[in-house]
């Protein structure tokens, strides 16, 4: 049995789901659902999807139900940001783009000292172990003033109080030197918005540099290293937790097609895509293949 889900936008997600004695409704079998794997394709539309030669993206798609977030934001289109904290709000939900990539691993380095530090004196809340999104105070004020009710963390305070762990594993990281700051913020984690809950804390996962490797073709001369990210999905895919991939490199394709011209723009897109299917194909080769697949964690659909 195998069942898929996919939820599309400014970010495509698919979530793959094992189904053992765990926690999450039953199928129509019995079977409860014990992991989950999200896998983010941002800035990526299904005319890219058709045109691709991504053999393991079309074989996560084959069984999967679709939706989308690019409208079910508060901005339409919405920003990848505010996407991700929508899917973590369960409804529409907005965050400043500027700040909304902010996401660190709690010893990760934010200006002079840890970021772990910083957060912890930003919000009063410990940052304990695992990842923090800087912006949670603004972004749940932000979205406190806006007409939707967003909760913002929703989904992953439920998860925490059932006892399921989550992870974010993700780097969008990478900076045009010719532009400032001011309009193309340095850090691209916005991924961690998705699960974080609503003190702002991620308790697994890694979106520090250390996931990238050195690449001349590549957008800002780095991508994604497929051992380490795969590395890290391992160590992350446990019994009882969520576990979100972005495809990051295509994070950095979209940004660097901004400053590209037509022909090139595709290039970069397609040249991302192929190393986001590699990289599914890795993730999908590790040892969860050995244990029922289940239903999807956002849409149920029938075998």
């Amino acid at each position: 049995m195998r069942r898929l889900a996919a939820v599309g936008g400014a970010a495509l997600f698919a979530a793959l789901t094992i189904a053992a004695p765990a926690f999450g409704a039953t199928d129509d079998s019995g079977a409860r659902v014990s992991r989950v794997l999200i896998v983010s394709l941002p800035a990526v539309e299904w005319s890219d999807l058709q045109r691709a030669d991504v053999p393991n993206l079309r074989r996560l798609f084959t069984d999967s139900a679709i939706g989308g977030l690019i409208t079910n934001g508060v901005e339409r289109p919405s920003p990848i940001g505010s996407s991700y904290v929508t899917l973590g709000a369960g409804t529409r939900a907005t965050a400043n783009p500027q700040t909304a990539g902010q996401g660190f691993g709690v010893d990760e380095r934010f200006g002079r000292d840890r970021a772990g530090r910083v957060f912890t004196t930003r919000t009063g809340t410990p940052a304990g172990d695992g990842l923090v999104y800087m912006p949670i105070n603004d972004v749940i004020e932000e979205n406190d003033n806006e007409l939707y009710g967003a909760e913002v963390g929703l989904l992953a305070d439920e998860l925490a109080r059932a006892g399921i762990a989550r992870a974010v594993i993700a780097n969008g990281d990478g900076t045009d030197p010719s532009t400032p700051e001011d309009r193309v913020p340095p850090y691209r984690r916005s991924a961690v918005g998705a699960l974080t809950d609503h003190s702002g804390r991620v308790p697994g996962g890694r979106v520090d540099q250390g996931l990238l490797e050195r690449d001349a073709q590549a957008p800002f001369g780095v991508r994604l290293d497929p051992d380490v990210v795969t590395s890290a999905f391992r160590d992350a895919w446990t019994d009882r937790s969520v576990v979100l991939v972005e495809g990051s490199d295509l994070v950095r394709a979209d940004l660097a097609a901004r400053f590209a011209s037509d022909e090139q723009r595709d290039r970069l897109r397609d040249q991302a895509l192929a190393q986001t299917d590699r990289l599914v194909g890795r993730i999908l080769a590790a040892p969860i293949e050995t244990v029922k697949l289940g239903y999807a964690l956002l849409v149920k659909r029938d075998c």
